[in-house]
């Protein structure tokens, strides 16, 4: 947005001059409200959580399984 240097002084424009250029930018501004997107994200890190341990547990059911079989067959 302009940066240029720490060391330059920023420069305000008066009230009208902002004003104008508002007007100017008004119509291509978003404003959002990031709420609903972080509680999403909240909630699939939550259900990724989940998952994890669920596919940990049938990956232990099958190699017990597994090692039941081969037992019981010879």
């Amino acid at each position: 947005m302009g940066h240029q240097s720490v060391k330059l002084m920023y420069y305000r424009n008066n009230p009208k001059d902002r004003l104008k250029t508002y007007l100017e930018v008004e119509s291509v501004l978003t404003v959002s409200d990031l709420t609903t997107v972080e509680n999403t994200v909240e909630d699939l890190q939550k259900k990724v959580e989940f998952l994890t341990t669920e596919l940990e547990k049938v990956k232990q059911w099958r190699e017990i399984s597994d090692r039941y079989e081969k037992i019981h067959r010879n």
